[in-house]
């Protein structure tokens, strides 16, 4: 009990870390950056961060209200309030992934199809972040409509039981291997577009250079979220074969 205390004040010293930095970072490109309204990439970057101020501030609250209820035994959240808890922590979760890919997009179209301007306008893209949202939340709500959200007493919050294999393997399907690999699969175009380029197009070097730049960066922020990921789907699939489920409390 007190190592899962101990790891829900991690968590939430790691939220309110993280969301100060979204804030600020938020903040300053929507005060110092002009002009924003026409500046695409900002505009996409700022969604990113809006997504995950939105993750640690529900984080946040599902960590306090773990520890208090960790610290008050007697206390119980079971409820719908708790399931809709779940649902949006779910979304903001998925919108930050899926905000990742939006951005890809974008970097697609500038660089592999650089001749087509049309899709490269900022209607364009408010749209792909308005259908981000929507789809993400049209998903999650599945989980919802079919009561996959069960109340754990010992954690005081609502999840995805890996004994549901229906809404294990949804999550694992929706929020990680479909965007990773939407992600993986077009940054291969624009490597390969890339290097196939002729060196000769000196007037868009810089650009891709600063692509590639990017590109490194996000490449090694999925690796690093593949590696996170990792334990959870090793722990679900012992649990799939053994029926023996792992616990830190």
């Amino acid at each position: 009990m007190n190592a899962y205390i101990i790891i829900n004040i991690l968590s939430l010293i790691f939220s309110c870390i993280g969301m100060m930095i979204s804030v600020i970072f938020f903040t300053f490109i929507c005060m110092r950056i002009r002009p924003l309204k026409s500046n695409i990439p900002l505009i996409l970057i700022c969604n990113t961060y809006l997504t995950e101020m939105t993750l640690f501030i529900l984080a946040i609250e599902a960590s306090s209200r773990t520890i208090f209820g960790l610290l008050n035994p007697s206390i119980s959240y079971e409820g719908v309030y708790c399931q809709i808890r779940a649902y949006f922590l779910h979304v903001a979760a998925g919108n930050v992934i899926y905000s990742f890919v939006v951005q890809g997009l974008f970097r697609l179209f500038r660089v592999v199809f650089y001749r087509n301007q049309s899709l490269r306008t900022l209607s364009v893209f408010i749209i792909a972040i308005i259908i981000q949202w929507i789809f993400v939340c049209l998903i999650h709500l599945t989980f919802f409509i079919f009561n996959d959200f069960e109340y754990f007493p010992d954690e005081y919050r609502c999840e995805i039981a890996y004994s549901n294999t229906r809404g294990s393997i949804m999550v694992f399907l929706f929020a990680y291997i479909i965007p990773t690999n939407g992600l993986c699969t077009i940054y291969f175009f624009i490597i390969r577009h890339v290097r196939q380029t002729n060196q000769a197009m000196q007037n868009r070097q810089f650009s891709r250079k600063r692509d590639l730049v990017i590109l490194k960066r996000l490449v090694g922020f999925f690796v690093i979220l593949q590696l996170l990921s990792t334990p959870l789907a090793v722990i679900w699939l012992i649990y799939i074969i053994t029926g023996y489920l792992i616990s830190l409390v």
